[in-house]
């Protein structure tokens, strides 16, 4: 099974950075992302850098507005939420970098590559000790495949099990059919000596459907040593 689903796309002159891309997974419904590469180019920036404390709620910031060329993009990224650091470079080289806040502007393009990995969920929650809204990674129950399908059988084992024991009943059916018509015909087939088959029937003693059935039990036969002559 497939463990990564690849999305791209290109952001436009204008668009925020992190806004875009939070939208775009929000419309994907992208549950957990990563940043593959992006390059592209941004007009203004705005990051928050390495000496921030959540717990004080400081946050030491800096925002730029000027030409700068897109080094690196990293990050965790879903329809929950977001988690991004980026280099960029002016146009002497200098090179600055740090957490990404709104206000990061695209100035000719931005080239976005992610991957999604499938079976997972990528969540925020709030972090006592840190301060932050932290990651919290869980995974997805595992769904049943559905039932496999023989070569050329053009379904799966489960109907053709199915299928099979159907034709059995009938099979079964039709012998027990046939047995029943075939002691029908022997009832009413005439016997030897002239006697049709219900006339056999009685003279053997035989009592055939509901009523025969009755008359044995309201008038049962009389056992073979009861004495019919008296005197």
């Amino acid at each position: 099974p497939r463990v990564m689903e690849i999305h791209a796309f290109r952001l436009t002159p204008g668009q925020d950075l992190k806004k875009s891309l939070l939208s775009y997974a929000k419309g994907a419904k992208l549950e957990a992302g990563c940043v593959v590469t992006c390059v592209g180019s941004l007009s203004k920036v705005s990051l928050r850098l390495a000496n921030a404390d959540g717990k004080r709620g400081s946050n030491e910031t800096v925002s730029l507005e000027e030409r700068f060329e897109i080094v690196s993009l990293a990050g965790t990224v879903s329809r929950h939420g977001c988690h991004l650091h980026m280099s960029l470079s002016d146009y002497q080289g200098n090179v600055v970098g740090g957490h990404v806040l709104d206000g990061c502007v695209v100035y000719t393009t931005a080239e976005m590559v992610l991957g999604e990995c499938v079976g997972h969920v990528f969540t925020r929650e709030r972090d006592d000790e840190t301060g932050f809204h932290e990651l919290v990674v869980t995974t997805k129950l595992a769904v049943a495949p559905p039932p496999r399908r023989r070569n050329g059988s053009g379904g799966s084992e489960a109907s053709v099990a199915s299928a099979k024991a159907f034709a059995t009943t009938r099979t079964e059916a039709g012998e027990a059919t046939a047995e029943r018509r075939s002691g029908r015909d022997a009832l009413s087939k005439p016997s030897e000596d002239g006697e049709d088959g219900d006339a056999a029937g009685r003279r053997d003693g035989k009592r055939r459907g509901f009523f025969g059935w009755l008359g044995s039990v309201v008038a049962p036969d009389p056992p073979a040593n009861y004495a019919t002559d008296v005197g």
